[in-house]
């Protein structure tokens, strides 16, 4: 799927990242928003992605 969006959208000044959703690592106070669609119906433990 990682593959088929970075396709889709080769000319967009956005930056793809692959990592486990339980275990993101990002700086301090690095997003204004975050927006996320389903994902917690997927993830083995819900908590961890907060």
């Amino acid at each position: 799927m990682l593959g088929k969006v970075k396709t889709k959208f080769k000319n967009a000044t956005i930056k793809f990242l692959e990592m486990d959703e339980q275990n993101m690592v990002f700086e301090e106070e690095l997003f204004d928003y975050v927006v996320a669609s389903l994902i917690l119906s997927v993830v083995p433990d819900a908590n961890k992605c907060f």
